[in-house]
Formats: structure tokens, sequence, C-alpha cells
């Protein structure tokens, strides 16, 4: 893979930009292949394309076969509402409904 991304992050600007965190480059069959391991420590959740178009038939695929997420949204200026795109919440309370309060009725 040679783009100029490859070649910012090879100069000494861009090691010091990703410090430690190790890069690997794979293609999209290596990829695919990764994206149908079901292990917990190998696996991948979930994938992000900067635009529909960027994202290969091979990737789509392979996402299917397990029902696996693709954001591929343009990606937005204001980071913190770029960010709820992969906010993954969930709650359990013990003694409210969404609603209102339960109160003893639901105890």
């Amino acid at each position: 893979m040679k783009n100029s991304v490859s070649e910012f992050l090879a100069v000494t600007e861009g090691k010091r930009l990703c410090d430690s965190a190790e890069i690997c480059t794979e293609t999209d069959e290596e990829l695919a292949e990764r994206l149908l391991i079901t292990n917990k420590t190998a696996k991948i959740d979930r994938l992000s394309y900067a635009h529909p178009d960027r994202v290969p038939q091979i990737i789509h695929q392979a996402a299917t076969k397990l029902g696996k997420h693709i954001s591929r949204h343009v990606s937005l200026a204001e980071r913190r509402i770029e960010m709820l795109r992969y906010l993954c919440k969930q709650s359990i309370p013990i003694d409210y409904h969404h609603y209102c309060n339960l109160g003893e009725c639901g105890i």
C-alpha cells in the first residue's frame, strides 16, 4: 500500500505521532478473513470507512456473514457528535423505569 498517509507514517513526524502504537497493514482479503474470526481476543466488532464508496465488496460479504456493522459515513468536523456513532450504551436500572419511578410497586 503506497499512498500519502502511509508515506507520512514512515517519516519522523509520523513516527512521533504514532508514539509506540504498532501499525500493521493488510490487504482487503486478509481483513475479510479476520472479520470471520469469532475468537474473542482476535475478533473485529466494528469497521469504519470514510465513505460508502470505499468499502470493498469482499469486506461487505464477510461482514454480512456474521452480521457485523460497517460504519461508512463521511466524518463530521464536530468530533463530539461524530463519537455518538460509536457509542455503545446499555443501562439496567434497579428501581427506575425509563418513563418514571417504579416506586414500591416495581420492587
